[in-house]
């Protein structure tokens, strides 16, 4: 399993909140699927923090959408 730390997390936290698959925030930072998995198994923080990363970017993205309807 790769390390777990700070650094790491707030990466795939980013580039999830930035609109990244999960997958691809997990290649971008170096670790397999199977070890975000069992982090979100093991760390619970962990889950929650991507699982608001994820809020926060449909909130970011719903946001934008429907400022551009407003603007049409």
């Amino acid at each position: 399993m790769a390390k777990y730390n700070k650094q790491t997390v707030e990466a795939i936290c980013g580039f999830i909140r930035d609109g990244d698959s999960q997958k691809l925030a997990c290649k971008k930072v170096g670790i397999g699927d199977s070890t975000f998995h069992d982090w979100i198994k093991a760390k619970p923080e962990f889950a929650e923090l991507t699982i608001k990363a994820r809020g926060e970017f449909h909130g970011t993205i719903t946001r934008r959408l429907e400022g551009r309807l407003w603007k049409r």
